[in-house]
């Protein structure tokens, strides 16, 4: 299985909107991101240049989407 490691929050932003997410607003220090048909929002802290595995992961729950797919989008960006 393969590892997701920091990704930088410029990328994430390109991630999210490949895949139909909106950005709504900002509460706090965390962007909050939508699209139809979501559970939950995605969110993540814009205040660090990186977004952690952990909260990576956690968002990939609410998309429904599995760790490969996430890695091999992010490989072609």
């Amino acid at each position: 299985m393969a590892r997701i490691t920091p990704v930088k929050t410029s990328l994430f932003r390109k991630f999210l909107e490949l895949q139909g997410l909106e950005f709504k607003r900002i509460k706090g220090d965390h962007e909050i991101w939508k699209r139809p048909k979501l559970i939950r929002p995605v969110t993540f802290p814009n205040k660090d240049k990186e977004v952690d595995p952990f909260v990576i992961e956690s968002n990939l729950k609410t998309l429904q989407m599995e760790k490969e797919e996430f890695l091999e989008i992010i490989k072609n960006l």
